[in-house]
C-alpha cells in the first residue's frame, strides 16, 4: 500500500495543471496511474482564500472517494472569531485526520504567543490530532518558507503535540533531522526530499519509524517521489514503513 501525506485539489493559480483543472475526478486518474491507494488531500482554496470552503471542498471529496481520499484540514487562526479551537473540532468531527497550518498564506505568526493558534493546537492534541507545518507549498525556490527557527520555537513549546515537518528540501534537510532526534513527537515528510540519498540519510538518522511518504500532487509529479523512496538503498521493512505504515498508524487508518 501506498499513502501520499499530502494531495493537491481545486484551483492553482499561478500555470495550467491539468490534473487540478479537470476537477476530482482527474486527481483520481493521476493516484491509479501512480498507484497511490490513499491520498491525504487539502484544497488549495483553504490555503489561499477561504479555509472554510476550501475544507468544505475536501469533505465532499471524501464523500464521493471514501476509499482513496482522506481528509485534512487547513485552519486559519484568524477565521472563526474568538473560538478557533470550535473549528478545529468541527473538522475533526467530521473526520479531518491532519491539522495543516499555513501561516505565510494566511498571514500570522507561527508563534506559541499568539493566543488564537494556540487554541488550535490545544483542542488539536485534546483530541490527538496531528498538525502539519509544511516548510513551503512545493519544490520550487520562488515559493515563500517557513525559516527553520520558527519551527524549532514553535514545536518545543507544545511539547504534546504531534508534529508533521515537511516540504523541506537542502536549506533545512540537516537542521530538521537534529530537531527529530531530540523531539520525537516529531515526523519528517518526503514530499520535497529531493536530495542525494535523502532518504537513506534520514533512516539512518532517526530510523524508517517518523518518516512519512509524501508527492504534493498533481502540483508535483508522484513518480519522482516514488522513484526517490523505491530506490533509497534502505530495508524493504523500512520501505514499506514510510510507504504506509507509519502514515495508518499516526492517522488511525483502518
Amino acid at each position: 500500500m501506498v499513502i501520499d501525506m499530502t494531495g493537491y485539489i481545486g484551483k492553482w493559480p499561478w500555470w495550467p495543471n491539468p490534473y487540478m483543472d479537470g476537477g476530482l475526478d482527474k486527481f483520481i486518474e493521476l493516484m491509479d496511474k501512480s498507484k497511490i491507494d490513499k491520498s491525504v488531500i487539502v484544497s488549495t482554496k483553504s490555503i489561499f482564500n477561504d479555509d472554510v470552503a476550501g475544507n468544505e471542498e475536501v469533505f465532499k471529496a471524501i464523500e464521493k472517494y471514501p476509499e482513496k481520499l482522506i481528509a485534512s484540514a487547513a485552519i486559519n487562526p484568524y477565521s472563526h472569531g474568538d473560538n478557533p479551537a470550535k473549528y478545529v473540532n468541527q473538522c475533526i468531527e467530521r473526520g479531518a485526520k491532519l491539522i495543516r497550518l499555513y501561516p505565510i498564506y494566511h498571514r500570522y505568526p507561527l508563534s506559541q504567543d499568539d493566543p488564537k493558534l494556540t487554541q488550535i493546537m490545544k483542542q488539536a492534541i485534546s483530541q490527538n490530532c496531528p498538525i502539519s507545518i509544511p516548510i513551503r507549498l512545493l519544490m520550487n525556490w520562488g515559493f515563500l518558507f517557513i525559516r527553520f527557527g520558527e519551527v524549532v520555537s514553535f514545536t518545543h513549546s507544545f511539547p504534546d503535540a504531534t508534529f508533521v515537518i515537511d516540504a523541506y528540501n537542502y536549506p533545512e534537510f540537516h537542521f530538521l533531522l537534529e530537531l527529530a532526534k531530540e523531539c520525537r513527537n516529531i515526523y519528517l515528510g518526503t514530499m520535497c526530499l529531493t536530495m542525494y540519498k535523502g532518504i537513506q540519510e534520514s533512516v539512518n538518522a532517526i530510523g524508517s519509524k517518523r518518516l512519512l511518504f509524501g508527492t504534493g500532487m498533481p502540483l508535483q509529479y508522484p513518480f519522482c517521489s516514488l522513484i526517490t523512496v523505491k530506490e533509497a538503498e534502505i530495508e524493504q521493512s523500512a520501505k514499506r514503513n514510510i510507504f504506509s505504515l507509519n502514515a495508518k498508524e499516526l492517522l488511525k487508518i483502518v
